[in-house]
């Protein structure tokens, strides 16, 4: 199973989500005058490590999103 989402695109730049069985990608496309550069962040499923950094992750961003919701932000 693979797949790939697209979180954000905010005209020169962009945000996705690249899952795979092997491990979850973060990619991040940037263009400016100069060109255009991808930055990926991956986190390979097989290595402990990689798995508790991605459970922080997402612990984290969980976190954020509860607190934002109680304080009735839109």
């Amino acid at each position: 199973m693979s797949s790939s989402v697209e979180i954000k695109d905010d005209g020169c730049k962009s945000l996705s989500l690249d899952i795979r069985t092997s491990g979850v990608g973060l990619e991040v496309w940037r263009e400016d005058a100069e060109g255009t550069e991808l930055i990926t962040i991956w986190f390979g499923l097989r290595r402990k490590e990689d798995r508790e950094e991605l459970q922080k992750l997402i612990f984290h961003l969980q976190h954020q999103l509860e607190i934002h919701e109680r304080l009735g932000w839109e």
